[in-house]
């Protein structure tokens, strides 16, 4: 049999042969990099090479051990004699055996533990105490924060020079937490500050003449009217406050200044409607001029004050930041990035350990060359470079041939936010005298997948052809001889439609579980065979939903808000009220928790019976049994905590309240276990490294990750009784590889740079200046190049992004399918790819266009989603012409008779008892897009709020609070609003919508009843197996049990009005109508429905009867 020569067999041929030769080497996706380095590696070792005198850098800890255990299995196949290396001589075994023998202490590492192995070879030239202690990234945080509230209290001291702007920037909306994440930019690329520049701004008084001077001007041309009913003047009029302000200010201190400037009102707001021309004697417009001009000299002053706080600030930053980076030095508690920094200091600074270290290691081999940094690659230099040589920059060292081997992939640079840098792998192609080797051929796709991968993805990459920050592109190439099964064709579903944002993830999850369905049932693969790859998360929980309704099992495998989850809550609120059983809500929240499964009929009772809130009383004989057994387990692990460490208490108290045996009750019982697992770790590593000593410690540290929305890898041991489907982000799949790749989750469009805090000035540019962004949307404290830089790096993320795609579809091996579900757009392609307003799923659907034009084929995919368990299938529709006739003249009978019916709204039929008249500035003359909104103005922003955000996770509540704060003119009230938004989400009936998988928001209904057309907006509206749920959030702050009752009186109609207009234009029935109160939280049902729905339909009648007998 002959075998068939690989199209790029030569090349391959060069990595173990041409070892006196420094090789470069491009690897594609599944080309088989970490093969080619072993084999580079082996290849040195049959040479003489001893394996101590290797150093072979990889990327991740996974990826350095999956490197040293196939090195071991090559170089034990080489000692004896396998038939992959015939006729190697007896020496050459030999020489592997040894190195097998020394393998253990071989420096084949990641980067960081290479940097930490030369530092503890020699501390004390790098200024280090002997004994280093490493801190992870939890234990650095919470140093990190230790030193900086100290540094902040500095800043707010009476000597401080800065004391007054951040006072001023205070007054202006900026929050600590903002500079602390500014702090934390700066802390972790610390390195990067000793060479930069700050933009520096002279500050400037706030000027109240430059505002009252136009307004007052404007003002005094009231008299100039000659119609007192004339709008503008009404307008004018209604300003006499702001001028009253505005005079109280004269000679005031700036903190005033800015503190008034902040809440004044758009005087020009609305003006442009109000007036005519005709009223006045030089007419509307030298007025509403004025007007601008006084709200503009408000909006320029306080984003040039804005400015120049930040800018004051920056350089303190930089230098608090330099001098904790040079205690840690002194003080050997050293992080990550640490490590790499002092590592490169002293190489370049001691030309002796250079020199040895250049004796030591004779050959470097770094792999996943393309996510390197500028560190990396001076490291390298360094080390392989002439010791005696003056270090200078690293493209320019002279390296003796052989000595270093790069291996990389630039196509799958996607770390930019890790400081990768694609241009650096472009200009280390030509560096250090290397030859440029390319790998193509590969082993993993079907042909058909790389059919489309290269007919896709070199469409995309043409457009940036020439872009240093671009890999050109590669086409991957089949080794050549073609299976006995006939691959199976690339599959794409989906386009674009004119739904919201959320609809669309639904509709793409329902048609992705089915396609996960048909792969299982239809073409035989397990399910743990298959992955679902995301950009990002956001698409994530729509898809959980719906695997979850179908029965499918599935494991995420990615970052995800831990902290967030229930499980990990109620763990904190026990932990809490172990701490201290003074905190009621804790306790509380602890008792209602499943490991304690204490009812609000069993509190209420415990209340009743005279019981207090603190379980070192016991509870009174009276009180429910839950409760009493719970109040003395709680004191129980309360006396414990004075004889066992912190991690041993959270792992008793996991044990002792059976919390991993009630986590079986749920689908998804594995991913729980390995939460509280988790916490109960880090509980024993922040007590080990001494970083947390007391359990209140510890508890603080959990609520502020809850607070901060902190994201963890959950990283996943598959089992092999576990067969689920897998969910991972893109990055997390890097370096896998799967059956069936199922890419979702491209219709996202992305628009704010992933909130970049710093921009960091190209390396290639002569420009060093730093830009910097903090606070919240309207609210914002930036520098003067911050846009343009933002443009800029928004280039650089979109390239990545086509990079981050090729990622995805070059993991499958046997099929493909690619989801392209995405809001329908107006605009081409092209013009929006180049402004960086495209969605990943447009770019592929153009580019599967433009290569099926060239002939490279896929199939069109409609995957059916099955029904949902419990909710029964509606019968099949009579779409019979005749039927379609009915329903047409039906439908202009139902228009005709509607056109001649009253109008009235749900809400006002609910107040109809209250208000005999309807208000005439009352919800009929409301916008229509305020119909059916709480009454007030905070209530109005937590219905907003809650339309827009991801109900499941809460993604984007701090910066739609803030918006619509701002929109409703609360914007002191942004984070009651964000509280009141969570209590909804948090409450039964939204849970319990999001686990039905078919909920809809701010739904429209309408439909007649009595004669009467009756609309209104439901909150939430979701599917049940008993029927439809109505949900309708109430924001009234009711303060007890009786306020409700009183309150419920009067949403009683209101609910049942909602009920009986959906059942009217659905046809089909609602089980219940529940009203979540968001303060305090409580949920109420709409007692005896049908009871109610007819009172709705009395009331109804009355009011047409009297319309009737008004006219």
């Amino acid at each position: 049999m002959t075998s068939t020569r690989l199209p790029d067999a030569e090349h391959r041929a060069l990595i173990t042969s041409a070892l006196d030769q420094t090789l470069f080497v491009e690897a594609g996706a599944g080309t088989g990099k970490t093969t080619a380095l072993v084999g580079r590696i082996v290849a040195l070792i049959r040479s003489g090479v001893p394996i101590e005198r290797l150093a072979a850098i990889t990327f991740t800890e996974k990826a350095a051990a999956e490197l040293a255990e196939r090195a071991r299995k090559e170089l034990e196949k080489a000692a004896h004699g396998h038939e992959d290396y015939p006729g190697i001589p007896l020496d050459e075994q030999h020489l592997c055996r040894a190195a097998i023998r020394d393998l253990d202490s071989a420096a084949l590492q990641t980067l960081h533990s290479f940097a930490r192995k030369i530092l503890a070879l020699y501390p004390l030239e790098a200024q280090l105490p002997p004994d280093v202690q490493v801190l992870d990234d939890v234990e650095g945080l919470i140093d990190f924060r230790e030193r900086w509230r100290a540094f902040m209290e500095g800043l707010f001291s009476e000597e401080s020079p800065l004391r007054d702007p951040l006072l001023i920037g205070m007054a202006l909306n900026l929050r600590p937490k903002d500079l602390e994440r500014l702090g934390l930019k700066f802390h972790d690329n610390w390195d990067r500050l000793l060479d930069v520049e700050f933009e520096a701004v002279p500050s400037a008084p706030l000027s109240v003449s430059a505002v009252f001077d136009p307004l007052a001007e404007a003002m005094a041309r009231r008299s100039e009217c000659f119609n007192e009913d004339d709008k503008l003047l009404q307008h004018l009029d209604g300003l006499e406050g702001v001028m009253a302000a505005l005079t109280l200010l004269q000679g005031a201190d700036q903190l005033s200044i800015a503190r008034v400037f902040l809440g004044l009102p758009g005087v020009s707001r609305g003006s442009g409607r109000h007036g005519q021309a005709k009223n006045w004697r030089r007419g509307v417009e030298p007025i509403r001029e004025l007007l601008r001009k006084s709200d503009a000299a408000v909006a320029e002053q306080i984003e040039a004050t804005r400015r120049a706080v930040l800018c004051a600030l920056l350089p303190h930053i930089r230098q608090f930041v330099l001098d904790y980076a040079s205690d840690r030095r002194t003080e050997g508690r050293i992080g990550f990035q640490d490590m790499l920094v002092f590592a490169v200091e002293l190489l370049r600074q001691q030309p002796s350990v250079r020199r040895a270290l250049h004796e030591r290691y004779t050959h470097i081999l770094i792999d996943e060359f393309q996510d390197t940094d500028p560190l990396q690659v001076e490291l390298a230099a360094l080390l392989a470079g002439h010791p005696d040589a003056a270090p200078g920059p690293w493209d320019a060292t002279v390296v003796e041939p052989g000595r270093v081997f790069f291996v990389g992939d630039p196509k799958q640079s996607i770390y930019r936010f890790r400081r990768a840098d694609i241009g650096l792998f472009n200009k280390t192609r030509g560096a250090f005298g290397s030859r440029h080797v390319e790998l193509l051929t590969n082993f993993r796709s079907t042909p058909v997948i790389l059919d489309w991968v290269n007919g896709v993805f070199e469409r995309l990459f043409e457009f940036d052809r020439g872009n240093l920050q671009q890999a050109e592109w590669r086409s991957l190439q089949a080794p050549g001889a073609a299976g006995k099964q006939k691959p199976l064709r690339v599959r794409v579903m989906g386009g674009p439609l004119d739904l919201n944002a959320e609809d669309i993830r639904r509709e793409e999850a329902e048609k992705i579980a089915g396609a996960i369905q048909h792969a299982r049932d239809g073409l035989g693969y397990r399910l743990s065979d298959m992955a679902i790859l995301l950009p990002q998360r956001t698409n994530a929980p729509a898809i959980e939903r719906a695997l979850s309704d179908a029965g499918i099992p599935f494991r995420v495998e990615s970052r995800s808000r831990l902290f967030a989850t229930q499980d990990i809550r109620d763990l904190i609120n026990i932990l809490a009220s172990i701490d201290d059983p003074t905190d009621e809500v804790a306790l509380v929240a602890a008792l209602r928790s499943a490991a304690f499964a204490c009812s609000d009929p069993d509190l209420l009772q415990h209340v009743e019976a005279g019981g207090r809130w603190d379980y070192r009383s016991p509870a009174p004989a009276e009180s429910a049994e839950s409760v009493r057994v719970a109040f003395a387990g709680l004191n129980h692990f309360h006396q414990r905590r004075w004889h066992l460490g912190i991690g041993a208490l959270v792992e008793e108290v996991i044990a002792g309240r059976h919390l991993l045996e009630l986590s079986l009750a749920s689908l998804r019982h594995r991913e729980s276990w390995r939460r509280l697992r988790f916490v109960a770790e880090q509980a024993r590593s922040l007590e080990g490294s001494g970083v947390l000593t007391t359990l209140r410690q510890f508890v603080e540290w959990l609520r502020v990750q809850v607070q901060e929305r902190a994201m963890v890898q959950e990283g996943a041991v598959v089992e092999p009784d576990d067969d689920a489907v897998r969910i991972l982000t893109i990055h997390a799949a890097k370096g896998l590889e799967f059956d069936v790749v199922f890419l979702g989750g491209l219709g996202v469009i992305p628009w704010d740079n992933r909130g970049d805090v710093v921009i960091w000035p190209e390396r290639a540019e002569s420009d060093k200046r730093v830009e910097a962004r903090i606070g919240v949307l309207y609210n914002y404290f930036q520098t003067t190049g911050y846009d343009e830089a933002r443009l800029r790096e928004s280039r650089q993320q979109r390239l990545e992004r086509d990079r981050l795609l090729y990622v995805a579809a070059t993991r499958a091996r046997k099929l493909l399918v690619v989801s392209l579900f995405r809001k329908a757009q107006k605009d081409e392609h092209g013009p929006r790819h180049e402004a960086e307003k495209c969605a990943s799923a447009e770019c592929i659907a153009w580019a599967c266009e433009a290569a099926g034009q060239e002939g490279v084929t896929w199939d069109w995919y409609t995957p059916e989603m099955p029904f949902s368990p419990g909710i029964q299938q509606p019968p099949p529709l009579d779409d019979s012409p005749e039927k379609r006739e009915q329903w047409l003249a039906g439908r202009a009978e139902l228009f005709e008779r509607m056109a001649k019916a009253p109008i009235t709204s749900a809400t006002t039929i609910a107040h109809a008892e209250d208000e005999e008249d309807e208000d005439p500035g009352g919800e009929q003359s409301r916008e229509p897009w305020r119909k059916g909104r709480a009454g007030t103005s905070v209530g109005r922003a937590v219905h907003a709020v809650l339309q827009s955000i991801d109900l499941a996770t809460g993604e984007g509540i701090d910066a739609a609070a803030a918006s619509q704060s701002v929109a409703e003119g609360v914007a002191d009230q942004a984070s009651r609003i964000v509280r009141l938004v969570n209590s909804a989400r948090e409450s039964a009936a939204v849970q319990e919508a999001l686990r039905s998988g078919r909920y809809w928001r701010e739904v429209y209904v309408g439909a007649e009843v009595g004669g009467m057309v009756v609309e209104g907006f439901i909150d939430l509206l979701y599917e049940s197996a008993d029927g439809y749920v109505i949900v309708d959030y109430k924001t009234d702050s009711a303060r007890d049990a009786a306020a409700i009752d009183r309150a419920m009186e009067r949403y009683r109609i209101q609910g049942a009005v909602y009920a009986l207009v959906l059942e009217r234009a659905l046809g089909r029935s609602v089980d219940r109508v529940v009203f979540v109160f968001t303060e305090p939280r409580t949920e109420r049902l709409v007692p005896d429905l049908a009871a109610a729905k007819e009172a709705a339909v009395a009331s109804i009648e009355a009011r047409v009867t009297r319309a009737a007998g008004a006219i």
